[in-house]
């Protein structure tokens, strides 16, 4: 979903980089780090937060947070790995902005024979109910609105961008 990159080069007396790297340096990719967690838990409330119907539960175990690079020059952190929210949860982007990934195109779901808890769907309370719809083949359920986009991605990236901030004027 998105990647935290913080490159740091180091071009000081040799005797020097040890002290850089354990005042400041080894502290900062800490920070970041925790931030990164931080930041996937934000994700993964967010979008539990979000859902009228309940989750299953899948798309927030899905994020996750990877150190990509860590050497003496280089700290990249990644929240969120694209293959892997691929591959468990693959209608992440129609849940975070509505559309298909493909099309671009506000997503409809599809016609399917289902109930809400056994019953059949109430007109009147098209996309404001608060049951899961459930595939039992009872009744055809023709969905007319498109999904409500939860834009998670942008809360954990205004929340992470807003708490770097904070955290390095500190510094």
């Amino acid at each position: 979903m998105f990647r935290v990159k913080t490159e740091i080069q180091i071009k000081k007396h040799h005797t020097k980089e040890r002290l850089v790297e354990a005042e400041i340096i080894q502290p900062l990719k800490r920070n970041i780090m925790d931030l990164s967690i931080l930041t996937q838990r934000v994700l993964r409330t967010s979008i539990q937060n979000a859902s009228k119907r309940g989750t299953t539960g899948r798309l927030a175990s899905a994020i996750t947070v990877e150190t990509i690079v860590n050497n003496t020059t280089e700290f990249s952190v990644g929240v969120g790995n694209i293959n892997i929210l691929n591959s468990v949860a693959p209608y992440w982007y129609v849940v975070n902005y509505g559309k298909r990934f493909d099309t671009g195109v506000p997503y409809i779901p599809p016609a399917f024979r289902g109930s809400f808890g056994g019953n059949a769907p109430d007109p009147s309370l098209a996309g404001a109910g608060t049951e899961r719809a459930m595939k039992d083949g009872l009744f055809s359920i023709k969905p007319k609105k498109p999904i409500r986009p939860l834009r998670y991605i942008e809360t954990g990236l205004n929340w992470y961008f807003t708490n770097v901030s904070l955290y390095l004027n500190k510094k």
